[in-house]
């Protein structure tokens, strides 16, 4: 059962009642029924366990049975500035790094998205990505779901940056632009400053782009001498970065076999 987002105004003295989209769901799909339990997460990154006592028509009204403070948001945060994909290529890169825990995603309007992307259909695939995120973020049981800004312009994404050494873009079949070992890249990096990562399209940037980019401060990094699918190199960024900020730990296993008696 995944984890769903609730507002903390849904709840009072220890019961939560729920309408609209999320009865809807819980009720009619998921076929949940008085004295079960679900979970549900608030704003405030508190976890409630919920006992469902009644259902009707419209409402669902459960008790909160256990609640749990959520850890400290990782830091730095990460923002995927991905440009608009294809398809279904755009959906699974959402999907994928709300899973990964990305803070903020911005879907960029580049020079080789612009020509196949119009106003209207652009608000109507922000809708569908908004509920992927929120999908993808109850799935694998997040505290959060990642904010998804409106699709923009790429020179206009470019003047929201702040002053930083954490804007990256990322080129292909160019020298990496930051050292190789992880201690000179840390030392390049702030801890205390959200991380941009900005990925291109099918076709890639633009050597317009590419340029203004530089003049805006970020700085190009690359994967190597891979050539990748934008898509799988959103991921690849984002696994490098967390790992880089020790975001991803090893954990021990227990080697001991069943004790005998």
């Amino acid at each position: 059962m995944p984890v769903f987002f609730v507002s903390s105004t849904t709840i009072q003295h220890h019961r939560i009642l729920l309408t609209g989209s999320l009865y809807t769901h819980i009720v009619k799909s998921l076929r949940v029924r008085p004295g079960q339990s679900i979970q549900v997460c608030d704003e405030q990154r508190q976890r409630h366990s919920v006992e469902v006592i009644d259902i009707s028509k419209q409402t669902l009204c459960g008790h909160i049975q256990d609640t749990v403070i959520g850890p400290p948001q990782e830091h730095p945060t990460i923002t995927l500035a991905q440009s608009v994909l294809k398809g279904d290529h755009m959906a699974w890169v959402i999907q994928k790094s709300t899973e990964l825990g990305v803070h903020t995603i911005v879907p960029i309007i580049s020079e080789r998205v612009q020509s196949r992307s119009g106003n209207s259909s652009m608000i109507s695939l922000h809708q569908r990505w908004q509920r992927i995120a929120l999908e993808a973020a109850q799935q694998s049981e997040r505290w959060d779901f990642p904010t998804i800004l409106e699709p923009q312009p790429f020179h206009t994404f470019l003047l929201t940056l702040s002053e930083t050494q954490n804007n990256l873009i990322l080129v292909e079949r160019e020298e990496p632009a930051v050292p190789n070992t992880a201690t000179e890249h840390n030392q390049q990096f702030s801890k205390n400053q959200n991380v941009v990562l900005t990925i291109g399209p099918e076709g890639g940037w633009s050597q317009a782009e590419i340029q203004d980019a530089e003049n805006s401060g970020m700085r190009k990094v690359t994967l190597g001498k891979k050539i990748l699918r934008s898509e799988t190199a959103a991921i690849a960024g984002i696994v490098m970065i967390q790992e880089r900020f020790q975001h991803m730990r090893f954990t021990t296993m227990d080697t001991k076999g069943p004790s005998s008696s």
